[in-house]
């Protein structure tokens, strides 16, 4: 079933992306190119339902998936961002401890980068716009979630605190950008007081600057991988787990800055998906996840700003994976 080439238009005769075809490739940033790259997560190919080290490349335009170099060691709910010419993957767990290191891909091989520098290297979320230009906020193994963020230019660098504390909350931006963190689950102080799923966002407008909050949102859930794209200005985020009625959601909800408004709905609800996105909020892919009966999945969709696409399932179903994806 892999490498099948999809249509270039949908059901309706709408065009896959605004671009009328369904990746552009070679269309700058992150190092260039229009492949994703996903890996690691809990697998069940080979695997045995553990963290596993597999990482692949995916291609846009001809819907194909390549196998690259594994990973250094297994992992899952790591941090990652970029694209198959350049990413970057950095903490997460790796079986009962976590994952300290960073490491870059190159296209060719994997190198070590600067390693984290917060304690417990689990539920790693992040958002970048290249290898060394990332972000990652609120991570760590609390349970009650952390204010703390980071920035990345090839070393890690404390930045100003969140505005919330929180865990597994969707985020985008980068380190010279516009970051946001929205929703998650976290506490109102730096202890398990009033932990919680959590409606809270915070955006900051450039690197160090403070944050602030902003309206609360209706798109309530969090999971150690989210699938979204953008910065706090244009923010897409899909999906989520929504603990208060024990829901995996499809709502694909778009922050512009002042707002937030419904789109169209992802076609199946997954949630711990290998969810791959950058700075184009038209361009968000979900690998594979878990369905609504807590199953694993290798199915797999593009969002291209209109519709939702079906593309070539996963080379493995696997859950709590993550990766990037800048065109």
């Amino acid at each position: 079933m892999h490498g099948n080439i999809v249509s270039l238009v949908d059901s309706t005769g709408v065009p896959l992306n605004k671009s009328g075809i369904l990746g552009v490739v070679g269309s700058g940033g992150g190092g260039g190119g229009s492949e994703a790259i996903a890996g690691g997560g809990y697998a069940t190919n080979g695997a045995n339902g553990v963290p596993n080290a597999d990482y692949y490349t995916y291609n846009v335009a001809t819907d194909t998936y390549t196998t690259i170099t594994q990973y250094s060691s297994n992992l899952y709910s790591q941090g990652g961002y970029g694209n198959s010419n350049d990413g970057t993957v950095f903490g997460g767990h790796v079986g009962s401890g976590s994952n300290t290191r960073t490491e870059h891909w190159n296209s060719i091989s994997w190198s070590a980068g600067g390693p984290i520098i917060w304690t417990g290297g689990g539920q790693c979320q992040g958002g970048g716009t290249s290898g060394t230009d990332g972000l990652c906020l609120g991570s760590g193994q609390a349970s009650y979630g952390l204010n703390t963020s980071y920035a990345y230019d090839g070393s890690w660098v404390s930045g100003q605190s969140l505005t919330y504390y929180q865990r597994q909350s969707a985020q985008g931006g980068d380190k010279t950008g516009s970051g946001i963190s929205i929703t998650g689950y976290g506490g109102n102080t730096g202890t398990g007081t009033g932990a919680s799923q959590r409606a809270e966002a915070c955006t900051r407008g450039s690197y160090n600057g403070a944050w602030s909050s902003i309206t609360n949102t209706t798109h309530k859930g969090h999971q150690g991988t989210w699938c979204s794209a953008g910065d706090s200005s244009d923010f897409n985020y899909v999906g989520g787990y929504d603990t208060a009625t024990t829901t995996y959601l499809t709502l694909n909800t778009k922050w512009n800055g002042v707002s937030y408004s419904a789109e169209t709905p992802i076609t199946t609800a997954q949630t711990y998906p290998n969810g791959c996105g950058g700075d184009d909020t038209d361009n968000i892919i979900s690998f594979a996840g878990l369905n609504p009966s807590g199953a694993i999945s290798d199915t797999s969709y593009y969002w291209n700003g209109i519709s939702w696409i079906t593309i070539a399932v996963y080379p493995q179903d696997t859950y709590a994976g993550n990766g990037g994806f800048i065109q």
